[in-house]
Formats: C-alpha cells, sequence, structure tokens
C-alpha cells in the first residue's frame, strides 16, 4: 500500500522495483492489488474469520515461497558450477607440434578465436583421414559442448576416453562438467570419482571441490 500510494523514499521504492523483476509472485500480487485496492480497507477492523483466513494466506504463501526457492535453488545449483569451474582449453600449436599441415592449423586457429562451427567444419574433414587422432577428437568435443550439441560432445569425449591414455584425464574432466550442465548429477559423480582416485591428477582438486559442492 505505502508502494503504490507513493509514501516511501526512493531508496526503498528502488528496493521494492529490484525485487519485483525477479518475483513473479509478488509482481502479480502488486497488481492484484493495484485493479482491486477497494478490497482491502485499513479503517475495517478484520473480523475473527477474516484474520483466520489471512493467516492462512500468509502461511500458503511461505510455504510456496520456501518450495519456489529451494527448487530454483536445486535447478541452479549445478549451472552455477558448470559456470565456476568450466573453462575452455586453448589449443597451443607450439606445443602439440609444428608439423601440423594447412587444414589442421586453420582448424586450431578457428577454434581458438572461438569460431567454433567453422573449426568443427574442418574437424569433420580432418577425422575422415585422421579416425585415430584423439587430440583432435577431444577438442572437436570441446567444440560441440560450446555450441551446446551435448550428445555429440559427449560421443567424441567418451571416444576419447576408452582409446586414448594421454588424453583420458582431460576427456573425464569435460565429461563430468557435460553432465552436470544438464543437472545429471550421478553421471557427473561417477566421473569425478575416477578423477579423484587419481591422486597426482592434473584435476584432482577440483574434482573434489566440485563433489563437495554437489553434496551441499
Amino acid at each position: 500500500m505505502a508502494y503504490t500510494s507513493k509514501s516511501i523514499n526512493a531508496d526503498e521504492r528502488f528496493d521494492i522495483e529490484n525485487h519485483l523483476l525477479d518475483c513473479d509472485m509478488c509482481s502479480t500480487a502488486l497488481e492484484g492489488f493495484i485493479q482491486h485496492p477497494q478490497e482491502i480497507n485499513e479503517s475495517n477492523k478484520p473480523t475473527k474469520k477474516q484474520n483466520w483466513f489471512y493467516l492462512a494466506a500468509a502461511t500458503l504463501l511461505l510455504l510456496i515461497s520456501a518450495f519456489s526457492f529451494w527448487g530454483y535453488k536445486s535447478t541452479n545449483r549445478p549451472n552455477a558450477i558448470f559456470a565456476d569451474y568450466y573453462q575452455r582449453p586453448s589449443w597451443n600449436v607450439q606445443t602439440r607440434g609444428a608439423t601440423e599441415d594447412n587444414q589442421y592449423a586453420n582448424a586450431i586457429r578457428l577454434y581458438n578465436q572461438q569460431h567454433f562451427d567453422a573449426a568443427l567444419a574442418q574437424f569433420n574433414e580432418l577425422i575422415k583421414v585422421r579416425p585415430e587422432d584423439n587430440r583432435l577428437r577431444l577438442y572437436k568435443g570441446i567444440a560441440h559442448l560450446e555450441t551446446e550439441e551435448y550428445t555429440l560432445a559427449e560421443e567424441e569425449l567418451q571416444t576419447v576416453r576408452i582409446n586414448s591414455e594421454i588424453f583420458f584425464e582431460e576427456a573425464t574432466w569435460y565429461l563430468a562438467l557435460l553432465k552436470i550442465k544438464k543437472n545429471q548429477t550421478v553421471e557427473a559423480k561417477s566421473y569425478l570419482d575416477e578423477l579423484t582416485k587419481i591422486k597426482d591428477g592434473f584435476f584432482f582438486k577440483r574434482a573434489e571441490e566440485i563433489k563437495n559442492g554437489l553434496q551441499e
């Protein structure tokens, strides 16, 4: 009532309007109040029956808010973890070998410049003649992850996991993050468990942190 009658200061009004942007429930309640202000009359003392009605309504509102917050937190927790831990690896051609042909070098350049669709087109052509190149498949899987083609990303990363000892950890790490992104936490924990068994592994500490975060 104070908000609609403009009897609050600018800071309070800003806080309320900022909240209304993110809260559909309060926005709907405010809209209903604005359309039917006559139904609320502070000068009339509510009856006992009305008091019980208001108490029940307030209780229901609190329950809905609690369940909505829990659902929001449960849904967005994996997304927050993914955002915190996902980092696209750059492909440094100097450390990977300087004898790459022009098409290979072009694919690397496109990937590093984040032109993932163009890079994937190059990757697909290269894999036709280099089907056992697990390094190529690893970065192809990550490029699919960047373009949100999760099924294709999983196929490539699984292939690398099965066939490459060198890139096993990297493929497992990005598969775990992919499963977190898809809110498939059981599968994600399975991959993270594998990484935490490699005590001196590059991803050991981060895998432990994510496992603890998923259990909170």
